[in-house]
């Protein structure tokens, strides 16, 4: 149902006080239970056993959507001796916990905590054993992995958040060391390509044990996966190139994306490459239009200029909407190849990349119309009623909110492309209020 703008004043305000609630645990807290504390009988390494046991089964606990990894923890819960919860594996982060049961910022887990991670569409539950071995379902599988990447990093477009930590025994318990697993050498990835470009995988992999898969697959934002190449080595080495089957990117519509190279012994998977990646379109992607822009991060934050600032040089940040704010107005105008130019409707002045940073990132301004790459920009859509803006530059980059926070004031720049809200947005039409952006990459 389309969106009326007119009613986001009043949603943004509920989020406020939202945000302030939530926030107002300090990091590495523990927040509050919502039932009492159950009696304690299940052990770390009992919990560590059941995880075990569940690799390569496909736990669809509530008969919902398949097999998701928020499945795994419902099932863990029972185990347990708790109630599930319901929603998404964002929800985790605040949902109601079970009696005794901690939530703990950025905390260092131990063996059977809960991982949570933002990012990707919906973001990430997991179970912690070690810091190199982790409990999934629902990362490029429907069925339990037993990972063996370092927790903080697992790839796919995730980010570890905190841990929620179920109430165990005080018993000690110290999971057995996987050794190293599966190695990469010289492993492509795509970057940034034109639609209609195929990418071939190259690079070899290597282990002390034999590798009993190999896998390149290309996932959405949200994890589903839209085409893998798999092979069965049995052997320590595999060269990539040696995969079967049709790889695909020369299939996909303009877009983002992620690719992942996995590989599995018998001690477990790992994640031996993860990126996100672009494809560029060469055509029109939506119509020429006055458009206001919300971040996906915070319903009723739009792209403004700093100060309704009519001077060159001038930020592009986020704002709370305003009526009858005509910085947060952005003429969109078609130019070729996929591009458009984005001018401010108060200013008249063009969104613009400035120079890059030492990190690679660029800060996002307004400019008198140069004519130059730096005002030029796609508009991806995210496969639903979201979108991407893509400058055009060499760099894989995309415009986001700097930070990942989205309140008044919130720098925007272009920065490494990623999968999560930051980079993602909702454009509207300026006169009707509407999201009613379908454009001409709607079904393609």
């Amino acid at each position: 149902m389309p969106k009326n703008m007119k009613r986001v004043g009043a949603a943004m305000a509920a989020a406020l006080v939202l945000t302030y609630m939530a926030g107002t645990a300090s990091a590495g807290a523990a927040y509050a239970a919502a039932e009492p504390a159950p009696e304690r009988t299940v052990t770390r390494a009992e919990a560590a056993a059941w995880l075990d046991e569940r690799v390569g089964q496909s736990i669809d606990y509530d008969e919902a959507y398949g097999a998701q990894n928020t499945d795994l923890i419902k099932a863990y819960y029972e185990f347990l001796g708790v109630t599930p919860v319901s929603g998404s594996a964002g929800s985790y982060r605040t949902n109601d916990l079970p009696g005794g049961f901690e939530r703990i910022r950025d905390g260092s887990p131990l063996p059977g905590d809960i991982l949570v991670y933002t990012g990707g569409y919906y973001g990430h539950v997991a179970v912690y054993e070690s810091d190199r071995v982790s409990f999934h379902q629902g990362f490029g599988s429907d069925r339990v992995i037993r990972l063996l990447n370092d927790y903080r990093e697992i790839g796919g477009g995730l980010t570890y958040w905190g841990l929620i930590r179920p109430a165990f025994p005080e018993e000690p318990f110290e999971a057995e060391d996987p050794g190293t697993g599966p190695e990469g050498t010289g492993l492509t990835t795509p970057g940034k390509i034109r639609q209609g470009d195929g990418f071939m995988p190259e690079g070899t992999v290597t282990d002390t044990e034999m590798l009993s898969e190999v896998t390149a697959g290309v996932y959405l934002p949200d994890g589903q996966e839209i085409f893998a190449a798999s092979a069965a080595p049995e052997a320590q080495s595999f060269d990539l190139s040696g995969l079967e089957g049709e790889k695909g990117t020369d299939a996909l519509v303009p877009g983002i994306y992620e690719y992942r190279v996995t590989a599995a012994d018998p001690a477990g998977t790992k994640v031996l490459a993860s990126e996100v990646f672009t494809v560029t379109s060469g055509a029109k992607t939506i119509p020429d239009g006055l458009y206001r822009v919300e971040s996906d991060l915070k319903s009723g934050m739009m792209l403004s200029v700093a100060g309704r600032s009519s001077l060159p040089g001038a930020n592009i940040r986020l704002f709370t909407f305003l009526p009858y704010d005509l910085s947060q107005d952005f003429y969109f105008t078609y130019e070729a190849e996929g591009y458009y130019t984005v001018k401010n409707r108060q200013s008249g002045l063009y969104m613009t990349l400035g120079e890059a940073r030492a990190d690679g990132s660029r800060p996002l301004i307004q400019k008198e119309q140069t004519g130059g790459d730096e005002q030029l920009f796609q508009v991806l859509t995210d496969g639903t009623d979201r979108w991407y803006l893509v400058p055009k530059t060499e760099e894989n980059l995309l415009i986001r909110t700097a930070g990942g926070a989205a309140y008044n004031s919130a720098d925007t720049d272009a920065g490494p492309a990623a999968l999560g809200g930051e980079c993602r947005f909702t454009l509207y039409d300026s006169f009707s209020g509407f999201r009613d952006v379908q454009g001409e990459a709607r079904g393609q």
